[in-house]
């Protein structure tokens, strides 16, 4: 069952008028008895910090809904990315595990290639009242081995710079700009918040993938 502020920020991110802020206070948490959690807890160390946020998952109160959040992922994802990247041997970095998936070196380039496509629908949804994002599906956009032309070296360098330059971007946007909405292609709804926390689970989900193929065991 989902709590009334969990209907309001659905509503929120969904083009209602915002109220203003983009996290619960503490009675929309509801009432803080000694069985809950209150929210000043998360300030009182590591293992506090932890039960509150168990206690709030437990509670069915999104955790991963702070703009803070979303940011510092975006921020320390280069960190992660670039150096499991150079990781990965010559020998392998190429390899497809089965025709038509992508290998380590696509993955990777296609942080790199992608990222200007964030940056200009930002750009898109700042300034224009009613904008409408088109889909990117790199299967039907791209040629199948256009991400093997790429050197890898300059994509992961350019994917650092542009990260830093967006996360400084980010860092100066207003709530409301954070709630501006568009019509999507490809999803019921989308906001800037939407897209930029989409964005920090791509960012992983691609890392997530090229280091399953560093690790495999079978290549022969």
């Amino acid at each position: 069952m989902s709590t009334s502020w969990e209907r309001q920020r659905a509503r929120s991110w969904a083009g209602a008028p915002p109220n203003n802020r983009l996290q619960p206070t503490p009675r929309e948490l509801g009432s803080q008895d000694a069985s809950s959690c209150s929210v000043e807890c998360c300030s009182r160390g590591t293992a506090e910090a932890g039960r509150c946020a168990a206690s709030r998952a437990e509670r069915g109160i999104p955790i991963m809904n702070s703009v803070d959040s979303v940011i510092t992922a975006l921020g320390n994802a280069p960190a992660i990315i670039v150096p499991l990247v150079h990781e990965v041997p010559a020998s392998i970095l190429k390899r497809r595990p089965q025709p038509r998936k992508w290998s380590a070196h696509e993955h990777a380039c296609h942080l790199a290639v992608v990222h200007p496509l964030f940056s200009s629908r930002l750009e898109l949804m700042l300034s224009n009242p009613k904008p409408i994002i088109e889909p990117y599906l790199p299967d039907a956009d791209d040629e199948e081995d256009a991400l093997l032309k790429v050197n890898v070296g300059e994509a992961m360098g350019r994917y650092a710079r542009d990260r830093r330059e967006l996360v400084e971007k980010l860092r100066r946007l207003s709530e409301d700009e954070w709630k501006k909405t568009a019509e999507h292609g490809e999803y019921s709804h989308y906001s800037v918040f939407i897209m930029f926390r989409h964005l920090a689970m791509h960012d992983m989900l691609h890392a997530y993938r090229i280091e399953e193929l560093l690790l495999r065991r079978d290549w022969s």
